[in-house]
């Protein structure tokens, strides 16, 4: 970020202090963080069974029905929208007019994400 502040603003060179500052300040708290952990790993011991519980109730959750439905009828839709779409586009490159055509293409970024 200061590297594209000096190269594309150089009148905005002062300003990048601003970046400097937290990016020193995060330095300091992360190395703090580190030196002040109860029990060597502990924290990460911490993350890491966090991390297997939240896995574990996923593959819970994987396992329902009513989440394969909610899957299945969120992509049934996308699909439909998507169709939807397509027949605009192609009805608007039939017609030849440039406002038309604009028009899909732009519902289409909508459409598509």
């Amino acid at each position: 970020l200061v590297v594209a502040i000096k190269v594309f603003t150089p009148r905005a060179w002062p300003y990048a202090i601003i970046p400097l500052w937290y990016l020193a300040r995060d330095l300091y708290l992360f190395r703090r963080w580190k030196m002040t952990a109860t029990t060597p790993g502990g924290r990460q011991a911490f993350f890491q069974a966090l991390t297997c519980m939240t896995l574990d109730i996923l593959s819970r959750s994987l396992r329902r029905n009513s989440l394969w439905r909610m899957i299945l009828a969120v992509i049934l839709v996308q699909f439909l929208v998507i169709t939807w779409w397509r027949m605009a586009l192609l009805a608007a490159i039939q017609s030849h007019n440039v406002v038309w055509i604009l028009l899909a293409a732009m519902g289409g970024k909508w459409a598509t994400g």
